[in-house]
Order: structure tokens, then C-alpha cells, then sequence
């Protein structure tokens, strides 16, 4: 298969994740290790594990897909009470305020990360933002081997980010931060089965499996990995896993965002 017909395939796929991922609701269990430079070798530091609700809430575009997440406890020892609160947000549909009152969330929950950098923007839809038919045209791509990933024949497809300004910003300063990386496409019909995507300027890597949830029949994120602080003496490795998916109501969040 050649380049632009697997890429043709993964456009179409990620262009109809809006509809399956909107007002998606799961679970994140999340394993966060800092580690402290020790001349050529890293030794572990700290640990801790998350537990929280996460809702996914697309908006019109990729590059606005909001994830959010809810943290519930930490280190098996809860935060605070057990209401679903991202559910209640948006129980209404997706409006200006709900989004508003979910990011509040987000920050509040962002001070239960490991290291002294204050982050919320990791989210395992970040890297097939740039295989919606709106954004190919911002990399290069190039074919590597086709392999069997999940059982599945799999194109191997490399991207680096060129055109400037570049999709995501250093929050400080507004440097450009330009990815690379790879996807796993199916070849059968454009599934992305997994991805890698790389950020060098800002020391970030990220790593997500995809796979089909047996409960919804959705295809989801069930793994994500990423690594922060790169080669720093605050190195920071999260391992998230996904379960118990829950699609939106019939009907809600069916109306455009207000």
C-alpha cells in the first residue's frame, strides 16, 4: 500500500473518533516514578499511584479535544467524596461553563502529580491530532516496515512536524515545540493501533496502545506512557491504564458547544 492511501485510510479514522470519543467517560489508574540522574545511571526516587475519572470532550476541531481527568485517590487513600463530578458537569451537553468548571478540575487535580513542574495537558489523543486530514499536510511522513501489532498487519509510519508555528507551544515563552514520531496503522482499514510521539525541546515522549473495549465496542486508549523531564535530574515515567468505558446517553452532547 502506498503512503497516501494509508494515510488517506488513518484521516478517515481519526476524522470519525470525534463521535466515539465525545462525553467518553472511564477510569485512569496511573503509576508516576521520578527518578534522580546519578551520572550515567537513573535510580528510582519516588512513586505514586492516581486513581481517577477522566472524560474525553471533542470540539469541533482535534486540536481542541479536551481531555480532563478527576483525581479520586492517591496511594489507595481518596482526595475527596466519590461523585462522578465531570458527569454532573457535563450532563447537560457540552456549553462554555461546563468546560470551564471541568478545567478548574484539571488544574486542582494537577497538584497530585509527581515533581515541582505543574502539568495538565497529557493526554493519550495528543499525537493522532496530526493524522486528521486538517494537520498531514504540517509533517512529513515516511513508510517504514509493515508488522503484526494486536494481531493485526500494521503499517509503520514515521511523521515530523514542519511547517512553523508549530501545533503545541511552550505555555511560558510561545517557542515553538515541533513532534515527531510514529503510527501503527492497520492496513485492513486505517486503525490506529498504537503510537509514539516525541517533543525534544521540551523533553516529552509519549507512547499509547489502542485496542477495542469488549463492554462499549469501542476502539480506545487502553495504555499510555509517557516520560517527562527527559534525561533531567527530574525525570518522571507515568504508566496509565484504561478501563471501565462509558459512552455518553443517547442524545446528550449531541448539540454544538455553546
Amino acid at each position: 500500500m502506498t503512503l497516501p492511501e494509508v494515510l488517506e485510510k488513518a484521516g478517515h479514522y481519526v476524522a470519525a473518533l470525534e463521535e466515539s470519543l465525545m462525553l467518553l467517560r472511564a477510569k485512569e489508574h496511573c503509576v508516576q516514578t521520578q527518578f534522580a540522574d546519578a551520572g550515567f545511571r537513573k535510580h528510582r526516587y519516588l512513586s505514586k499511584t492516581r486513581d481517577a475519572d477522566v472524560l474525553w470532550v471533542p470540539g469541533g476541531d482535534p486540536i481542541n479535544w479536551a481531555f480532563y481527568r478527576d483525581v479520586q485517590s492517591v496511594d489507595d487513600k481518596p482526595v475527596r467524596d466519590p461523585e462522578e463530578r465531570l458527569a454532573r458537569i457535563f450532563a447537560g451537553g457540552v456549553s462554555t461553563k461546563a468546560r470551564e468548571e471541568a478545567e478548574r478540575i484539571q488544574e486542582e487535580s494537577s497538584k497530585f502529580n509527581l515533581g515541582s513542574r505543574r502539568r495538565n495537558t497529557t493526554a493519550p489523543t495528543l499525537a493522532i491530532v496530526f493524522l486528521h486530514p486538517r494537520y498531514q499536510a504540517r509533517c512529513q511522513f515516511d513508510l517504514k516496515k509493515t508488522s503484526k501489532v494486536a494481531g493485526r498487519l500494521a503499517q509503520q509510519v514515521e511523521f515530523k512536524e514542519t511547517e512553523r508555528p508549530t501545533l503545541f507551544h511552550n505555555t511560558v515563552d510561545g517557542r515553538d515545540q515541533p513532534s515527531r514520531g510514529s503510527f501503527w496503522i492497520a492496513l485492513d482499514d486505517g486503525t490506529v493501533l498504537k503510537s509514539e510521539m516525541f517533543v525534544p525541546t521540551a523533553l516529552l515522549s509519549f507512547e499509547v496502545t489502542w485496542g477495542r473495549d469488549p463492554k462499549s465496542g469501542l476502539f480506545v486508549p487502553l495504555e499510555f506512557r509517557d516520560d517527562i523531564g527527559l534525561g533531567t535530574d527530574e525525570e518522571i515515567e507515568s504508566l496509565a491504564t484504561y478501563s471501565a468505558f462509558r459512552p455518553r446517553e443517547k442524545g446528550v452532547g449531541a448539540t454544538p458547544v455553546r
